[in-house]
């Protein structure tokens, strides 16, 4: 019997596993209740997700850069509608519902460390978004 380890590199097992660990269920319970990790796990499985996808289904998040670099810990609060079109994205983003995260004058933006909440109120351009000055 093959491995699913075989498919998946380690970097990104770890990457998911920071990304769950913001939930309090079980790994299947977050696949089914929170469709968003589901999305979540293509982008970090790659071009093996295309199987899963015909037979789970997909949720509308989009991943429009594929080679985005993503940290782990990221948490979504509904992001239905989302689009992330980023060049790098750092470590325990927090994201909500309807975000674009775009292309501005032909450049991605590059998202830091532990940025709080990316909300449809604000705009995210290129070329950088920087953690918020404490006040």
């Amino acid at each position: 019997m093959l491995k699913f380890k075989l498919f998946v590199k380690d970097e990104n097992a770890l990457l998911f596993k920071q990304d769950i660990a913001n939930y309090q269920s079980s790994f299947f319970d977050l696949l089914f209740m929170r469709k968003e990790l589901k999305e979540l796990l293509y982008f970090r499985l790659g071009y093996i997700s295309a199987p899963f996808k015909l037979i789970c289904g997909s949720y509308p998040l989009y991943f429009d850069n594929k080679q985005c670099k993503i940290g782990g810990g990221i948490k979504m609060e509904h992001p239905h509608g989302t689009h992330i079109n980023a060049e790098r994205i750092g470590i325990n983003l927090s994201i909500k519902h309807n975000v674009t995260i775009g292309v501005n004058k032909g450049k991605r933006p590059t998202i830091g460390n532990k940025i709080g909440f990316v909300s449809p109120e604000r705009r995210y351009e290129a070329p950088t978004v920087a953690r918020p000055p404490q006040m």
